[in-house]
C-alpha cells in the first residue's frame, strides 16, 4: 500500500506518490530496505497511480501502458478479472487505481467498493482548491492537505511534504513523486523529493543479510510474490508460462542444475560429468557392457558433443549406420571397424599409402591379414594373407593388371586366355 494525493484546481492538477515498499507479516506492517518504487506513472499525457498487490500492480501498469488509448472501462473490467483470480486470502486487499486525465478529469477505482467507476468533477469557478486522496491512510492525508491548504496558507510543495512527512511510516514514505499537469498548456512535469521521515529510526525492517545476499527459510514461506535481482517476478514469469507449465513443459532463458545439466539462453546443453538414462528400455538393447574392453577411446574427444548435425564421442553404439561417406578425422595412421567381434575391417593411411584391409583377431591379438588392397601414388595393390596378388599401374601400363605370386587353378575353368610367354607355369 502506498498513499496518493491529489491537489487540483481549474488550471493545474498536482499528482503525488511515495515510493515506500511494505509487506505484512502474521498482521505486522514491516517496510522492505528497497524503499524507491514508484507507484505512479505517466501513460503519454494521463497519470496513473496504483497501490496495493506489488503483483496486481505490475500487471496493471502493463495492461494500460499497452493501451493505445486510456480506457477506464476496461481497466475496470481487467482489474476485476485479475482480483477474482487471486487466492481468497487476498480477497479483502486494498487494491487502489486512481487515473487523472490531463485535462484533470479523476477517476477512482478501489477494491472495497468492486471497483466502481467515481469520477471527480473538476471544481468549479468559485472553489480555489480541491483535494482528492486514495490508498493507504486517506482520510487523514485529506484532512492534512486541507488543513494546510486552506488554513496554514503553505505552498503547493509544503503541502505534500507536511502530508507525507506527518503520516510516515512502516507503509508510507521513502520519496516523493510529483506529477504537475498544466491544463491550460497540456504539458506534464515530474519531481523528485525525499520524504522527511521523523521516526524512521523506530520503524520495523523486513532485511536479509545484505553481505552474502543470501535468506535461509525453513518450513514454508508464503509471499504475494517473489522477485529476481534484475527485478523480474517469479509470478509473472509462472503465469505467462502457465499453459505451457500444465502442458508439461516451461520455457526458460537459462537453466544451471548443480553445475552438471546447463542449458544457455541460446539452447546449448551442457552435461558435465554425468550420463542421460532412459528408464523401461526392452531387454535386447546395447549396453556399455557390450563394448570390447580392451577398447580405448581416442584422445582427441574427451567428451560427447551433439548438435543439429554433428555427434562427436569416444564411443558410439547403435546397430545399424546409414551414410555417403567415412571420414578419419584425426592424424591417426588408421582408423577401425569391428562387425563380427572378432574381424576387424581397417583403413589405414601411411605417407603415400592408403588402403583398406580385413584382419583376423583371435585370443586377443592378431594373427592375420586376410585382404588388404591400397594404393601407393598412381599404383594399387591386393594382397591376400599378407602376399601380394595383384597390381595395377596406370601408368607405365594402363590396361593390364599383373598377377603376382602363385595361383592355383585345379578348381577353376578359364575361358579365353591368352598367354604371355613370360609367365612362369608350374
Amino acid at each position: 500500500m502506498s498513499l496518493c494525493v491529489i491537489v487540483r484546481s481549474n488550471e493545474h492538477v498536482w499528482v503525488g506518490a511515495d515510493t515506500a515498499l511494505s509487506t505484512s507479516v502474521k498482521g505486522v506492517k514491516y517496510r522492505c530496505r528497497n524503499d524507491t518504487r514508484e507507484k505512479v506513472f505517466p501513460f503519454k499525457d494521463d497519470i496513473i497511480f496504483c497501490s496495493g498487490l506489488v503483483y496486481v500492480s505490475d500487471l496493471v501498469k502493463e495492461k494500460i501502458l499497452g493501451m493505445k488509448t486510456l480506457d477506464v472501462n476496461a481497466v475496470q473490467s481487467y482489474i476485476r478479472d485479475v482480483v477474482k483470480s487471486l487466492p481468497k486470502e487476498y480477497e479483502n486487499d486494498e487494491t487502489g487505481i486512481i487515473i487523472c486525465k490531463s485535462n484533470g478529469e479523476v477517476f477512482s477505482l478501489v477494491q472495497e467498493s468492486d471497483f466502481e467507476i467515481i469520477e471527480y468533477k473538476l471544481p468549479s469557478s468559485e472553489e480555489i482548491m480541491q483535494v482528492i486522496t486514495g490508498g493507504y491512510k486517506r482520510e487523514e492525508a485529506n484532512e492534512l492537505a486541507k488543513e494546510a491548504i486552506f488554513k496554514e496558507k503553505n505552498s503547493i510543495i509544503n503541502v505534500f511534504g507536511k502530508v507525507y512527512g506527518d503520516l510516515s511510516s512502516e507503509i508510507i514514505g521513502g520519496r516523493l513523486v510529483l506529477y504537475h499537469i498544466d491544463i491550460l498548456k497540456n504539458s506534464t512535469e515530474k519531481y523528485l523529493f525525499e520524504i522527511k521521515e521523523p521516526n524512521k529510526d523506530n520503524y520495523r525492517y523486513y532485511s536479509y543479510d545484505n553481505t552474502t545476499k543470501t535468506a535461509v527459510f525453513r518450513g514454508s514461506v508464503y509471499a504475494n510474490d517473489f522477485h529476481f535481482n534484475s527485478g523480474g517476478s517469479v509470478k509473472t514469469l509462472l503465469d505467462q508460462n502457465s499453459q505451457k507449465i500444465n502442458h508439461d513443459f516451461l520455457e526458460l532463458k537459462g537453466l544451471n542444475i548443480n553445475n552438471r545439466f546447463m542449458v544457455d539462453s541460446e539452447g546449448r546443453v551442457t552435461i558435465t560429468d554425468g550420463s542421460i538414462s532412459f528408464n523401461s528400455l526392452p531387454s535386447n538393447v546395447a549396453r556399455l557392457s557390450d563394448i570390447p574392453p580392451a577398447y580405448t577411446p581416442p584422445n582427441y574427444i574427451k567428451s560427447s558433443y551433439i548438435d543439429m548435425t554433428k555427434i562427436l564421442s569416444p564411443i558410439i553404439g547403435a546397430g545399424a549406420f546409414y551414410g555417403a561417406k567415412y571420414y578419419n578425422l584425426t592424424n591417426a595412421p588408421s582408423a577401425t571397424v569391428n562387425p563380427t567381434g572378432d574381424m576387424y575391417m581397417e583403413m589405414y593411411g601411411v605417407g603415400s599409402y592408403k588402403g583398406w584391409r580385413v584382419q583376423n583377431e583371435s585370443g586377443g591379438g592378431w594373427f592375420g591379414t586376410v585382404l588388404d588392397a591400397y594404393v601407393s601414388g598412381a599404383s594399387a595393390r591386393l594382397n591376400l594373407g599378407g602376399q601380394e596378388f595383384l597390381r595395377y599401374d596406370p601408368i607405365t601400363s594402363p590396361t593390364k593388371v599383373w598377377a603376382i605370386g602363385s595361383w592355383d587353378f585345379q578348381h577353376a575353368t578359364v575361358y579365353n586366355l591368352n598367354i604371355d610367354t613370360t609367365a612362369t607355369w608350374a
